[in-house]
C-alpha cells in the first residue's frame, strides 16, 4: 500500500512539474509529435476503413483565440486514435476565414480513419 501512495504522489509531481515547465501538449509544434493514429497517404492495401473524420474548430467571435490547421489535425488525429484507428488516409486541413453565422473563422481537418492489418 506504501508503495501505490509513493508511486501515485510521484506521479502527481511530475505532472505538475510538466504543467509548470508549459509542456501541456498546447505549444506549436504540438501536431507533430507522435500522438493519435499517424496520418499517412493513402489506406494501406490490407487497411480497414473505420469512418470519414471531419474536424472543424470555430472562432465564436473576434475577440476568441483563433484556431490554427495544426490544432485541427491534432484533433483529428485524436479523434481517429478514440475511434481505434492505426492511420488517418486522405488528409486536408486549412483555414475558413469568411465568417459564417455561427464562426468568425474556422480551422478545418478531415480524413479517412482505417485499422490496417
Amino acid at each position: 500500500m506504501k508503495f501505490t501512495r509513493a508511486a501515485l504522489c510521484l506521479s502527481l509531481l511530475v505532472l505538475a512539474g510538466c504543467s509548470s515547465a508549459g509542456l501541456n501538449g498546447n505549444g506549436p509544434d504540438t501536431a507533430n509529435r507522435a500522438v493519435g493514429a499517424p496520418i499517412t497517404d493513402s489506406i494501406p492495401s490490407n487497411g480497414r476503413v473505420i469512418s470519414d473524420i471531419n474536424i472543424e474548430l470555430c472562432q465564436a467571435t473576434p475577440n476568441d483565440a483563433a484556431h490554427t490547421a495544426d490544432e485541427s489535425l491534432l484533433d483529428l488525429k485524436l479523434s481517429a486514435a478514440a475511434k481505434g484507428a492505426t492511420g488517418v488516409a486522405n488528409v486536408t486541413s486549412g483555414l475558413v476565414t469568411k465568417p459564417t453565422p455561427k464562426c468568425f473563422t474556422m480551422a478545418q481537418a478531415m480524413g479517412i480513419a482505417y485499422v490496417a492489418g
